[in-house]
């Protein structure tokens, strides 16, 4: 295809009856092409791919019956929709939104409904002007999936549909500025221009990553996804855990500052369970209601010890933090609550990174309240168990005594550990001790803590993740499967003491993790038949989760996490202070030039510096005859313009013809094309002045100009 045209200012769009004088006046009115249709649909199905396991089956199924109604559409089989069958089109969106959200406003749920809503807008797609508002439409859904995963795959995955997007706006504008379709270059010729700008762009949008001012929003509405989150909760029912490690869901990351720890030492501690009701361990702990208010930056303390970790928290929606015993926070989005445990001063919605130091634990005296809520036991319930730890109190003459018997019972009975619990009775204590022997770690630390409280010792159950995997030596990454449970215990003067049954059941769980533990058994990740996990003992499999795992870290450690705090460390290691105010200011001063060169460049161009000399002289034909009181009409062509003007000025006709075919035959042909574009655009300014075809063009106009003004 010839490009020449766009270049001279003239564009037939459409026939005589539209005419455009400036090649940035598009033609906004002209109607789209089947081709044009069909690629739209082709950019929002690609888009809606990551969205398909997210989104509500129902609203997915509609969004793909809307593209297939389009296209049935456009190839002619059926019309559009009636008045009366778009109305109730939009009914069924807002029911469809409605009963897949459960009535509660959500982020999903504003997103599924924005799906279907622009699933309904494809029908309004007639012209040039709805398909390039549908395009940016098409933008904004793009950048909703970020909402929900900020993975490097989604990135690539969204920047393939970025590309497509440019591919459409690239055909409208090309379309829309010369009137040739866009198709009739080849598929590589329009990616390469394609590519070509979003290349270009690259440079740009690195340089303002990095160095533009990362500001927290002034506010944040805490607003919940509507996802249902794979995670640890604030209450724990015998088996619980067991059906959350079936997640090969990531939890979080941990990078150390100096070696990482032994996997036996890996208690990552998240929530204290001090409430039994005889079946259900809760948390006294309540979560604030999140509140809308200022958000501020995330600063990590730099002045730290040898044993912090800095840690990177896939979302949860909640305020947990997950750490080692005698944490404590050197980040400012984390503080140390009453027991211990770190807590976000707001939920955490988005991947989150903080920092943890150690602290050695003051000891300190239980208050009478404290006390008496961890030692609670629900009244009369199993009488088994009460029996058993009544006998052994009195064959015990100490604490650590007393522990023992019972770890010891653990280890030497025929008790198993097993992702496969069976199902508990009323008395799930006595069941699990004295009939099944068979459990998750959920039932040893349970009914440890539950036979400690009966033997008036403070004891509590603490959830949170065991262990983890070492990824290359360099980071510890903690999944859902890692989930564990293990009991506290109060020993005067020493504080609380972590005690883990299980460890006494199923060591192997301790030291090497969850999958050599549920080996034998074959329960691990059962449910998730898919997961890559599932098959690590293959070492080339292992390999390749290693390195995506750690394509993903580095991911989100230096692009997602990049903060505030994280641009200050950065450009604090390559400039000092005076560097920095000498880079601030040469960055305003070349962004005001910049502004400068673009605003020019814009008003020049606006003004006619890029008009062709073809049409610069027929313009100062068309001025001289709107002073006579002949405007030349809005989209009015040149043929039909000079009929007009042969009518008020019979004596200047033929001239005027002449004229207007000698400017139809210079913009329109072909071949006229092909040559203009060599003398006026590639030859320059002065070739073009010797341009023989312009020169008459020109005395013709002014012959004419001449003439009226001679007859007048």
């Amino acid at each position: 295809m010839d490009f020449a045209r766009s270049r001279t200012g003239l564009a037939a769009i459409g026939g005589d009856q539209m005419f455009s004088l400036t090649g940035n006046k598009l033609n906004h009115s002209r109607a789209v092409t089947q081709t044009d249709i069909y690629m739209v649909l082709l950019a929002f199905a690609l888009l809606l791919g990551p969205s398909v396991l997210r989104l509500p089956l129902i609203a997915t199924g509609f969004v793909l019956l809307m593209l297939v109604y389009r296209a049935a559409i456009a190839k002619l089989m059926i019309g559009f929709p009636s008045k009366l069958g778009k109305v109730a089109l939009v009914g069924t969106v807002v029911l469809i939104t409605v009963t897949s959200s459960g009535w509660v406003f959500s982020v999903n749920a504003a997103v599924t409904f924005y799906a279907l809503v622009i699933s309904l807008k494809l029908f309004e797609i007639k012209f040039y002007r709805d398909l390039y508002v549908y395009v940016l439409l098409l933008l904004y859904f793009l950048a909703t999936e970020f909402l929900f995963d900020q993975s490097v795959f989604l990135v690539l995955y969204q920047s393939l549909c970025v590309l497509a997007i440019f591919y459409i706006l690239f055909a409208i504008n090309t379309s829309m500025s010369t009137g040739v379709s866009v198709w009739r270059l080849t598929v590589i010729e329009r990616l390469k221009i394609c590519a070509n700008i979003l290349l270009q762009a690259i440079p740009v949008m690195v340089v303002l990553f990095i160095f533009f001012p990362r500001m927290a929003p002034l506010w944040s509405v805490p607003l919940s996804s509507g996802q249902a989150r794979t995670g640890i909760s604030d209450t724990m029912t015998p088996g619980d855990l067991s059906e959350l490690v079936q997640s090969d869901k990531r939890a979080f990351r941990a990078q150390f500052k100096s070696l990482i720890p032994p996997k036996q030492r890996m208690y990552w501690r998240g929530l204290v369970l001090d409430q039994f009701d005889g079946r259900t361990w809760r948390a006294s702990e309540r979560q604030p209601h999140p509140r809308m208010g200022k958000m501020a930056s995330i600063q990590l303390n730099e002045n730290v010890s040898d044993r912090s970790y800095t840690i990177i928290m896939e979302p949860t929606e909640k305020r947990w933090a997950f750490a080692f015993e005698s944490a404590t926070p050197a980040s400012s989005n984390i503080v140390r609550n009453q027991d211990g445990l770190l807590r976000f001063r707001q939920p955490v919605f988005q991947t989150t990174i903080y920092r943890v130091d150690h602290r050695a634990e003051k000891p300190y005296d239980l208050s009478r309240e404290e006390r008496r809520r961890h030692t609670q036991t629900p009244y009369r319930t199993n009488p088994l168990t009460r029996a058993f730890v009544s006998d052994l109190k009195k064959r015990t003459a100490s604490l650590s005594e007393f522990v023992n018997t019972i770890l010891l019972k653990f280890r030497n009975e025929d008790f198993v550990y097993t992702l496969r619990p069976p199902p508990a009775g009323s008395s799930g204590v006595d069941d699990f001790l004295f009939g099944t022997k068979r459990g998750f770690c959920a039932h040893y630390a349970g009914s440890f803590v539950f036979m400690a409280r009966l033997a008036g010792i403070p004891a509590r159950v603490v959830v949170g993740y065991q262990g983890g995997e070492i990824v290359n030596d360099s980071y510890v990454s903690v999944h859902q499967y890692d989930a564990h449970a293990w009991a506290e215990i109060w020993d005067q003067g020493r504080g609380w003491m972590r005690i883990d049954p299980t460890a006494f059941v199923a060591p192997e769980r301790i030291e090497s993790g969850i999958r050599e533990a549920a080996q034998e058994e074959g329960s691990f990740l059962e449910n998730t038949l898919f997961s890559v996990d599932r098959y690590a003992y293959f070492q080339w499999v292992n390999w390749v989760r290693w390195q995506i795992d750690a394509l993903n870290y580095h991911w989100r450690k230096w692009v997602v996490s990049y903060n505030e705090d994280a641009q200050h460390s950065l450009l604090k290691d390559w400039f000092d202070n005076s560097s920095l105010v000498l880079m601030a200011g040469a960055m305003l001063v070349l962004s005001a030039v910049v502004f400068l060169i673009m605003y020019f460049y814009v008003h020049m161009r606006e003004a006619g510096m890029e008009l062709s000399p073809y049409v610069r002289a027929y313009l100062e034909f068309c001025r001289f005859f709107e002073k006579k009181g002949l405007p030349r009409g809005r989209g009015e062509g040149p043929v039909s313009y000079a009929n007009r003007i042969v009518i008020r000025y019979p004596i200047v006709g033929n001239e005027v013809k002449a004229l207007t075919e000698s400017l139809v035959r210079a913009v329109y042909a072909k071949e006229s094309s092909c040559e203009l574009d060599q003398n006026s655009v590639k030859a320059g300014p002065f070739r073009r002045a010797r341009d023989p075809s312009l020169r008459a063009f020109k005395a013709s106009v002014s012959a004419v100009i001449r003439q009226v003004k001679r007859n007048e």
